[in-house]
């Protein structure tokens, strides 16, 4: 539709004289005036065509980017949920460590090598460590949990964009 009103258009304005021209000069009329107007309009369905293909390619470019950053953000979050995992595994590391260490200052106190108010201070530094760790821990998981979700819904994101471009470009 666009293509025939820019084709009318330059016909309707190749048609009329130039403002150069005075009435008193004749216009001259070609002999084939026909097969010049339609060289004309092949001419400008091809340029029609030339520039209808270069938005297409321009879109598909941007289309193309919106992929790649949607692929950089899932590659982003995967980093992140692998640095949240390897620090919720250190912490119940540590955690192991410290519920060890109550139990060999438990079994020397009852073995007799230590006193029973020197393994309870002990004890209750070791607990405060752990509750800190426990802390630590909980609040590793929901990072996990907001990270798995955020990298599922990423995920999915992306794999619309790659369809859509996909039938752009099965269209074409």
């Amino acid at each position: 539709m666009k293509r025939a009103i820019w084709i009318s258009l330059l016909a309707t304005l190749l048609a009329l004289p130039g403002r150069a021209q005075t009435e008193a000069e004749p216009v001259p009329v070609p002999d084939d005036l026909t097969a010049q107007v339609a060289k004309l309009n092949s001419t400008l369905e091809k340029v029609v065509d030339l520039m209808s293909q270069q938005v297409e390619n321009q879109t598909l470019d941007l289309l193309m980017q919106r992929i790649q950053l949607s692929a950089e953000r899932v590659g982003q979050t995967e980093r992140d949920l692998r640095a949240a995992r390897k620090q919720r595994d250190s912490s119940a590391d540590e955690k192991l460590q410290v519920e060890e260490q109550i139990k060999i200052f438990e079994d020397q106190a009852e073995q007799g090598h230590l006193e029973e108010a020197e393994v309870e201070g002990y004890t209750q530094q070791l607990e405060a460590a752990l509750e800190r760790i426990e802390k630590r821990l909980r609040s590793a998981d929901r990072e996990i949990a907001e990270l798995d979700a955020a990298l599922g819904n990423q995920r999915q994101d992306l794999r619309e964009w790659q369809e859509f471009v996909d039938q752009r470009l099965s269209d074409l």
